[in-house]
Formats: structure tokens, sequence, C-alpha cells
């Protein structure tokens, strides 16, 4: 395969994991399709380097943070090791997974509590956390401020 035949499978296929991630209508109707380019790439190396898989890694995240996933999952799903996944991710992003993941569910959390009248407890399901307390925990850690001081101090038009 030469180097531009590469490139173009390369990008096409992070375009369709990403693309499918995003809609997953599309994904049920072209899984064959989208399955045997990553496949593809991945057989013949086809470019793919760490840096795609991050991309991946953070498209797959940032269009399921609402539901229960896992390392496990998003290895799966990219077709690649859990420790491999891991550790490259951690390797071009600085954070680990759960930590990346956690980043977006608590900024999607605010966005929630700016913009909705939402109460606590639906925000947390609706940005993937099972347990209010540990939302609310996460919360605090990533921002300074429980939910409820947080949405009381944009009422109150404070800087945050």
């Amino acid at each position: 395969m030469t180097a531009i035949k590469r490139a173009l499978c390369t990008a096409l296929a992070v375009t369709l994991f990403a693309t499918s991630a995003a809609f997953p209508s599309f994904a049920a109707e072209n899984t064959d399709t989208v399955k045997k380019l990553i496949e593809t790439a991945v057989e013949e190396n086809a470019g793919l380097n760490a840096y795609d898989y991050t991309s991946m890694v953070r498209a797959y995240i940032e269009n399921n943070y609402d539901k229960d996933i896992s390392l496990s999952d998003i290895a799966e799903h990219i077709r690649i090791s859990e420790s491999w996944c891991s550790r490259q991710f951690k390797k071009e992003t600085g954070k680990g997974i759960v930590e990346y993941l956690n980043d977006i569910r608590i900024d999607r959390a605010t966005e929630l509590l700016k913009n909705t009248d939402y109460a606590t407890k639906e925000i947390c399901t609706a940005v993937g956390y099972k347990s209010q307390n540990h939302f609310c925990t996460m919360f605090k850690k990533h921002t300074g401020y429980s939910p409820q001081e947080y949405r009381k101090m944009l009422k109150s038009d404070k800087k945050i």
C-alpha cells in the first residue's frame, strides 16, 4: 500500500469511526463497511498511529460520556488492547482515560447548570453518573464548588 493510500485509508477510518460514534444510525446501517475499513487500516498498518487512536478514543468518549462506559468498551470498539489504549492515551494527552471522561462529564454538567433548571439528580444522570453523591464529589473536585453552590453563584452574577 502506498503512502498516499495509507494516509487516505487512515483519514477515512478515523472519520468513519467518529461519525459512527456520533450517529448510531449511521453505524447500524454501515457497520460492515466501517469495521472493514478500520480492520484494513489496522491489518495493513495503514498509517494509524497513536495520535489517530487517541482521536478515536476522544471521539468515542465525547459521544458516549452519558453512558456507562469503561476502558474495555473503548478498547473493544477501537479494536486495540486495553493496556496499549490506556498507555498511549495518557502519553498523548497527559491525562488518563477516566480523568478525561470525568472532565468531559463535568464540563457538560456546568453547561447544564448554566443553561437549564434541571435538578442536580437529572444533571447527574444526563452526564453519565449513576450516583448523585459521586457526581457532587467529582463536581466539587473539578470546580471547587458543589453543583448547588455553582448554580447559586451563576444566579448572583459572581465570577466563577
